[in-house]
């Protein structure tokens, strides 16, 4: 279902109407009441969307593009913005939705009380439960500093501002954890003889029967006076949620902080290969990278050994952790292509595929050719023919490298390919050329 609310796009998924149906079966059961259970079901379907709205409006008000999404149990209002948000927009987004659902269950709340003291039917009975806890259990209960809840956003932001924002999600993942652990704490101890604990359940429960008091205001403070309880009955659904959401979240920090730390390595280990190509020496790399086959063939043939050039460049298609800038910016390896034996392993493809490219711009056409057949034979992947055709479009080859691609043409049509790749430049102005264009076009 798919609709537009305050020029809003709100997206409602079958999955939504299957949550809905949970609560009306839950109150059902709870009240042993049809009209119970449908009342609850409305009053969450409304006030969720009126909580995703209180989130996109103020996140339009800031200038944002807003929508809507209600999925099982949850609504996301997703926005983007034009210019990074401060943390106190931030803030203001996160704490409209709750507050949002909160104006709206207590304005329905009075509505149900008006009509409970004037007609004293059960309906409005059922209506005042179902909407206590659509309007203001849920609203409060998002309003604790858990993520990834409207008030752990909330607690993430205040720590950023504090440890700033590299830390400030891992740090609220973990101040999540130890309210998790503590609520937990006081839900096992409230089952106990605590005192204080068993003070503090005795009136939340008589806070929810406060609304037979004629008096709205003191029916509603009877309401929060009952939030207590929700934690000393432990939100099991709540606390399972948020610290399933929490370990995922805290797992994908992880892998990002990997993803980054490796391509800073990656980075430092082209340096220094850059550096040895420039000094004509083998760099230090860092932990676990190697020089290339190419630079150890570069600096030994410098040297005068030709043996351990020639053995280095036996490896330039094996296996190894290494980096070669690429083959046009470095004219050196030109000197090298005529000490390559035949006896190069070509057991890894991303190496083997980097030999095909010096070829193409150093090598002899029937020495790169050679190659591309042996690798396209062993891995039948069609970029090898594009390479093969523009390597002797570039070299002065146009039938060949006609043939070559229409055979990579017809495995694996690439019309922008054709039509962008610079090595093949020289083919445009062929019939033959645009011909195949034509063909690979529909």
């Amino acid at each position: 279902m798919r609709f537009t609310l305050f020029r809003i796009p709100i997206t409602v998924e079958p999955w939504f109407f299957l949550g809905l149906l949970f609560v009306y079966s839950m109150a059902r059961s709870s009240a042993g009441s049809h009209q119970a259970g449908l009342i609850a079901a409305a009053a969450v379907g409304v006030l969720t969307l009126v909580h995703e709205l209180g989130h996109a409006l103020t996140a339009k008000s800031f200038g944002c593009e807003s929508s809507i999404s209600l999925n099982l149990f949850v609504g996301f209002a997703s926005f983007t913005a034009p210019r990074p948000l401060s943390r106190s927009q931030s803030i203001a987004i996160s704490l409209a939705g709750p507050f949002a659902q909160l104006a709206g269950g207590v304005v329905a709340l009075g509505v149900a009380h008006n009509r409970f003291h004037a007609t004293g039917g059960d309906i409005w009975k059922d209506a005042w439960i179902g909407l206590s806890w659509a309007g203001v259990a849920i609203a409060v209960l998002n309003l604790l500093p858990l993520w990834p809840l409207d008030g752990g956003h909330v607690m993430h932001q205040l720590i950023g501002s504090i440890v700033g924002s590299a830390k400030a999600l891992r740090y609220t993942i973990y101040s999540t954890f130890a309210i998790l652990g503590l609520m937990l704490i006081v839900g096992m101890l409230g089952r106990g003889d605590v005192a204080v604990l068993e003070r503090m359940r005795t009136r939340a429960i008589a806070g929810l029967y406060d609304f037979r008091d004629p008096n709205l205001f003191v029916a509603i403070r009877g309401l929060f006076r009952s939030m207590p309880l929700y934690v000393l009955e432990i939100p099991w659904f709540l606390v399972a949620i948020s610290a399933l959401t929490c370990f995922q979240t805290l797992g994908q920090l992880r892998s990002d902080t990997g993803d980054a730390r490796a391509a800073e390595v990656t980075i430092a280990a082209l340096t220094a290969e850059t550096k040895g190509w420039l000094s004509a020496s083998i760099p230090a790399m860092p932990r676990g990278w190697l020089p290339s086959p190419w630079l150890q063939a570069y600096v030994a043939a410098r040297a005068g050994n030709s043996v351990a050039a020639a053995d280095a460049l036996s490896r330039v298609g094996a296996d190894g952790r290494w980096v070669l800038p690429d083959p046009q910016s470095r004219p050196e390896l030109a000197s090298l292509v005529p000490l390559l034996g035949s006896q190069v392993a070509l057991t890894n493809r991303s190496h083997s595929y980097t030999l095909a490219r010096v070829l193409r711009v150093y090598g002899m056409p029937a020495q790169f050719l050679d190659l591309c057949r042996a690798l396209y034979d062993r891995y039948r992947d069609p970029e090898l023919l594009y390479m093969a055709a523009g390597g002797l479009a570039v070299r002065g080859h146009p039938d060949d490298a006609m043939a070559w691609l229409r055979r990579a043409a017809s495995e694996a049509p690439d019309y922008r390919r054709l039509m962008t790749d610079a090595s093949l430049l020289a083919l445009h102005g062929r019939a033959d050329f645009h011909e195949l264009l034509r063909l690979t076009a529909r």
